[in-house]
């Protein structure tokens, strides 16, 4: 996405902070400040401004993100940014980007602020007007790591930035949602391809319930967002989170942490649930999870196996 001017990161950076307006001077230098906010406003970015009270950045545009993600994350997750306004899905591009680039694609996040054809597990779609909602995918190494621990880390890295960003407390509902009051608030999609990890994500900032279906298929829709729990994060500080904590989830926590993390959060554990695993339906009670495998679930019978959240689906829960 093009733009006039070169993006000033360090204002933007200030501006993106600030819990309110900051006075002109305080900027720096009044020809050089007034130069960058116009290439802000060039970008397509938003800006309350006022003689006495200062300027407020009320909502950044995705024509500057590439730009200010990329040199905070030089050296990690967002190294590379692309940015659509519309594409079929983020995890549709990141597959195309790895069929061209190899190993070379590590650490590039593509984002997009509507998609045609978002999906989640299992077939099941992933809805999201323009502009309500946080969508990406980021790609990542496999190597020392696999499906299971991906999206563990990733979902205890969603459920830190939902809880910092609003005055909720965010739980994970085993093996892809993260859930405000029960109602889903952000979930992950992790795929591989060309053995890299494609790891989707869609949180939902502000979402108008009108927007959505009432169902997906036979599923009912019970869906909320940041912006009803108090959450007033610009979509671009919220994604400059995001990509932190979630390189620290993949990249430095231990098993252990997260799994401490995971239980801390879950809203299943001790409870009853139905799964739909490789065909088979069980029954039985949440026990524990395995990082690296999968739901620990003591079925019916007495027996305790481990399911792998990418061939099983959470049918029903019950305390």
């Amino acid at each position: 996405m093009a733009g006039s001017g070169e993006i000033d990161v360090s204002l933007l950076d200030r501006l993106l902070r600030a819990d309110g307006p900051i006075l002109i001077h305080d900027l720096g230098e009044l020809k050089r400040v007034a130069a960058a906010l116009q290439v802000l406003r060039d970008r397509g970015c938003i800006l309350d401004e006022h003689p006495q009270r200062g300027v407020r950045l009320v909502r950044t545009d995705l024509a500057c993100w590439a730009d200010y993600i990329e040199h905070r994350h030089s050296r990690g997750l967002g190294r590379r940014v692309s940015v659509y306004r519309e594409t079929t899905s983020t995890q549709d591009v990141a597959r195309q980007v790895v069929a061209a680039q190899g190993s070379a694609a590590i650490g590039e996040v593509i984002v997009a602020d509507a998609q045609t054809a978002g999906r989640g597990r299992m077939g099941r779609r992933w809805f999201a007007p323009a502009g309500g909602g946080l969508l990406l995918t980021a790609i990542v190494s496999l190597e020392g790591s696999g499906p299971e621990r991906l999206t563990l880390g990733s979902c205890c890295a969603l459920a830190d930035v939902v809880e910092a960003a609003s005055e909720a407390t965010a739980r994970i509902r085993w093996p892809n949602d993260v859930l405000i009051d029960g109602a889903k608030v952000g979930g992950i999609l992790v795929e591989s391809v060309g053995g890299l990890g494609l790891i989707g994500i869609g949180l939902n900032v502000r979402l108008d319930p009108g927007d959505l279906p009432e169902h997906d298929g036979d599923i009912p829709l019970q869906a909320t967002s940041l912006d009803d729990h108090g959450g007033v994060l610009d979509r671009l500080a919220l994604l400059d989170r995001l990509l932190d904590r979630l390189e620290f989830c993949l990249e430095q926590a231990t098993d252990q942490e997260l799994h401490d993390a995971w239980r801390e959060r879950s809203c299943l554990m001790q409870q009853r649930v139905t799964v739909l695993s490789a065909g088979r339906e069980l029954r039985g009670r949440v026990i524990d999870l395995d990082p690296r495998h999968g739901l620990m679930l003591e079925v019916d019978q007495g027996t305790v196996t481990v399911l792998p959240a990418a061939t099983t689906s959470l049918l029903d829960a019950s305390k």
